[in-house]
């Protein structure tokens, strides 16, 4: 390409960032990318914006004009770091004029079919009033917002209304207004992970309107953009550094709460969350771990024949009795998606025990509702805790066998850090220290399902072993007491 009379040659390729090409290649309104530090992901989102611009359709005059907002939550890192970086791709002095006073960088390329590419970078911070008031009376083309977890849902909201406004209708129109966004993982309380983890699995709209994509951690084989680091940079960075900080900027994991320690170290979000709907196996049984506690909960889990152990439902009943959570919730969604299935229901040994209202166990119920369940082998945590952990250790050509689905919204926060051991002050010691046991709150009672579910896992590996005729008709002759299947 040649500007101003001089040569002009950029080098850019996603050969060795797969994930930014498939982000680049999406075409919903809000795209983003989540990653860990060198990813490749500000640079991505740069030039992403400067082929945007050579897309957009032609003026009359043969100028393709494009105006970007460029969004970061203080001056200092905006000039520190996003800036740096469209400068370092596209220099001023090279391609146009930057102004000082305004922030603004109008980018002019000549292009071989005789038009003229018109960028217009609007730079933005957060911490200047002034420019925060007049992000809702722009008129844009498209907006990034750089580092995201740094700024606020009202921001995004703002944006949202400002793009698809420069060139305005009457001068054709925008040919693809986009708002993108980058940023290593921010907590799991942060407004984008309501947006791209929770909501977008249950809003066709929303769904239809925006997608996250996820680089692999910095320490896996898939690292991206691996070439352009130094020899070892992840490892080299990862020393020295709170396991929590290497969680969120190394394995772009999204960060755990700070009060406690989460359960389940060896869990990755990258590795065990399915990244869209697991497809039910039928010829399979279901297995329904249970807790009764005061907040009954139910999994639904299935052991499929490549090996995987599959987590495809939670149910939680919050507040609720027993029987009206059997009644209301579990017997509906057994109906419903899992008709004619055999099903194995493992669930809290402690269940046995009497109501002291009408005299009914919990396994009574479940009886009563046509499900027929049998207590797991043991309600140590230890032992519930080794056959979860089991099964998130477990690979396959370098896939995790554990999947869950992300409709589980429950589990997976649980598996983040909202399942974990509570730090309380020993006066003995004179120190914080972790409990053994975990936290009861509204995230341990679906894992407690989950653990027995893994349990009754033990159950298909037994009927394996002794043959499923002989172990489904042993299963008969003790019935109730140990029956294993029921049929819907």
């Amino acid at each position: 390409m040649e500007v101003d009379g001089k040569q002009l040659r950029i080098d850019y390729t996603y050969q060795h960032a797969p994930t930014l090409l498939e982000f680049h290649e999406c075409k919903k309104r809000v795209k983003a990318v989540l990653g860990p530090f060198g990813s490749g992901k500000s640079s991505a989102c740069v030039m992403e914006i400067f082929q945007n611009g050579l897309a957009q359709a032609p003026m009359p005059d043969k100028v393709r004009r494009t105006r970007w907002l460029v969004v970061r939550n203080t001056y200092r890192q905006l000039k520190d770091t996003t800036m740096r970086t469209v400068f370092d791709w596209f220099p001023p002095h090279a391609l146009g004029s930057y102004n000082e006073t305004n922030h603004t960088y109008m980018m002019k390329m000549p292009l071989p079919d005789g038009t003229v590419a018109e960028i217009e970078w609007l730079f933005r911070a957060l911490d200047d009033p002034e420019h925060v008031r007049n992000l809702l009376s722009l008129e844009v083309t498209g907006a990034w917002l750089n580092e995201y977890r740094e700024i606020p849902k009202v921001i995004f909201d703002g944006v949202d209304g400002r793009i698809d406004r420069f060139p305005a209708k009457k001068d054709g129109g925008c040919t693809y207004p986009v708002i993108i966004m980058d940023s290593n993982p921010p907590d799991f309380d942060h407004w984008t992970y309501k947006m791209f983890e929770e909501d977008v699995h249950s809003d066709i709209d929303l769904a239809a309107k925006v997608q996250l994509f996820r680089q692999p951690s910095g320490l896996s084989d898939m690292a991206e953009n691996l070439p352009f680091l130094a020899d070892n940079y992840y490892k080299n960075l990862s020393v020295g550094k709170d396991p929590d900080w290497v969680k969120v900027y190394v394995e772009a994991e999204y960060g755990y709460v700070k009060s406690g320690k989460p359960v389940y170290k060896n869990y990755s979000d990258i590795l065990h969350r399915a990244p869209k709907t697991i497809d039910v196996v039928k010829s399979v049984p279901i297995i329904i771990g249970m807790d009764f506690a005061l907040n009954p909960s139910a999994v639904f889990c299935q052991y499929t024949p490549s090996g995987s152990f599959n987590v495809l439902r939670e149910l939680i009943g919050e507040n609720m009795p027993l029987r009206t959570f059997i009644q209301q919730m579990l017997r509906p969604v057994v109906s419903s998606y899992y008709p004619r299935m055999r099903l194995i229901v493992c669930g809290d040994p402690a269940g046995v025990a009497r109501s002291q209202t009408d005299g009914s166990t919990c396994y009574q119920e479940l009886a009563a509702a046509g499900l027929i369940a049998r207590p797991a082998r043991t309600n140590s945590f230890q032992a519930r805790f080794g056959a979860v952990d089991s099964l998130l250790t477990r690979l396959s050509e370098g896939k995790a066998m554990f999947q869950l689905d992300p409709s589980c919204v429950m589990l997976h926060k649980g598996f983040l850090g909202e399942y974990k051991f509570p730090e309380v002050y020993s006066r003995i010691q004179r120190d914080t220290i972790t409990q053994d046991t975990p936290l009861k709150n509204l995230y341990s009672h679906p894992h407690d399902a989950l653990q027995y579910a893994a349990l009754g896992y033990e159950y298909i590996q037994m009927a394996k072993e002794t043959g499923e005729k002989a172990f489904r008709a042993r299963q008969k002759r003790v019935g109730g007491k140990d029956a294993m299947y029921a049929h819907t």
